[in-house]
């Protein structure tokens, strides 16, 4: 289990993220405003593992009332799902790690090119 609270850097701006949920397949970090979440979890069927981490923002309530919207309708999402076959045929936790790593540089190479690109929604 990973420790109580977890830190994401937004903009080199530091979130501190206190567990507000923790049990066997999940647990969620949340700051304090609730702008920012942090979710990791765990799912284990038809012998495959789907391990998932993802990062939600949450508008405020504010600007939410200026655009007319309810406030849990503006919210941003990057998750990073990481599926592989229960067993780890083939797959070691190394190799694994090398292609999340693989993911992560080609995203962020070229000050965040690809990640641009892709929010460009060029395919």
């Amino acid at each position: 289990m990973f420790a109580d609270p977890q830190t994401v850097t937004v903009n080199s701006v530091a979130k501190t993220l206190p567990a507000i949920s923790r049990g066997e397949n999940q647990s969620i970090y949340r700051a304090s405003d609730e702008a920012w979440t942090l979710r990791i979890s765990k799912n284990i069927a038809n012998q495959r593992e789907r391990l998932l981490v993802e990062v939600v923002q949450l508008k405020d309530a504010v600007t939410a009332q200026a655009l007319g919207l309810a406030q849990q309708d503006i919210t941003s999402k990057v998750q990073l799902i990481i599926d592989h076959p229960r067993s780890n045929v083939g797959f070691s936790d190394t190799e694994l790690k090398n292609q999340v790593q693989a993911l992560c540089d080609w995203l962020s190479a070229s000050s965040y090119a690809a990640t641009l690109k892709v929010l460009g929604q060029e395919t």
